[in-house]
């Protein structure tokens, strides 16, 4: 079987990309971890952080885009800035 090269699909693609691993780095956690923090189990848990860092998406579902916001928002973590790549990276306090 031949593998393909997982490259990202777009700029937009490969700058999230690296947002999603600088929240993992951020939170200390391996992609089988954070995998598991958003939902996923076995194989598929790393496989999903894997394909997210990689940039190596179509589409992202919803509840993985929720579980993500929320998991940045339970370290501080700019919801804003994630998703979209502006603003500051922390929240200042008492914001979300």
């Amino acid at each position: 079987m031949h593998k393909t090269k997982l490259e990202p699909r777009n700029q937009d693609t490969k700058n999230f990309a690296r947002r999603v691993r600088a929240l993992r780095d951020v939170l200390g956690l391996t992609q089988k971890e954070m995998g598991h923090r958003l939902g996923r189990t076995g194989e598929y848990a790393q496989n999903l952080i894997f394909r997210l860092e990689a940039g190596a998406f179509r589409q992202i579902d919803c509840q993985i885009l929720t579980r993500l916001a929320r998991l940045a928002l339970e370290h501080n973590v700019s919801v804003q800035w994630l998703i979209l790549g502006s603003g500051p990276v922390y929240n200042q306090p008492g914001e979300q």
